[in-house]
């Protein structure tokens, strides 16, 4: 829906940069939670 939304605005880039940052910004705070649980069951 946010993709038809940006298309139709004719900011397809826009959705883009936002995919790149949220995708790398959505890894770290996993390794994050990931990291925290490990430690918990050690």
């Amino acid at each position: 829906m946010v993709l038809l939304i940006f298309a139709l605005a004719d900011k397809v880039e826009w959705f883009l940069w936002a995919a790149a940052i949220g995708v790398n910004v959505f890894w770290m705070i996993m390794a994050w939670v990931t990291r925290q649980s490990a430690i918990v069951r050690a």
